[in-house]
């Protein structure tokens, strides 16, 4: 802790100008490196976040990619099943013929990425 006795001399009038200067030295030093420590974080934060923007759109976009084809399926199920509940007993077969035609186009897609 600093007092202010540490720059007062013994006669309690005249001021010890050299614990002063370094100490008001050392304190410009800590100034200049925390500015410039500062600043330097600043610039660097800079491409940090465009790339943290860019991952964002290409984790947006990739979750776009593969989960389109699960919203496709469970929308048109979505609309099937009143029909499918209608048939009865032959609904079930009607399931699994709309299931069938269904993941016939999305193999063959797959087949064809691949």
């Amino acid at each position: 802790m600093v007092r202010i006795s540490d720059y007062i001399a013994a006669d309690g009038v005249s001021i010890k100008w050299r614990e002063l200067g370094i100490v008001l030295f050392g304190a410009g030093i800590f100034a200049y490196v925390r500015g410039f420590v500062t600043a330097f974080l600043s610039l660097v934060d800079i491409p940090i976040g465009l790339l943290s923007g860019y991952t964002d759109f290409l984790a947006q976009a990739v979750g776009i990619v593969y989960g389109l084809p699960s919203v496709i399926i469970e929308q048109g199920f979505a609309e099937a099943l009143p029909f499918v509940l209608d048939a009865g007993f032959a609904g079930y077969f009607v399931a699994l013929g709309i299931v069938l035609v269904t993941l016939f186009p999305i193999a063959w897609v797959v087949s064809r990425v691949r």
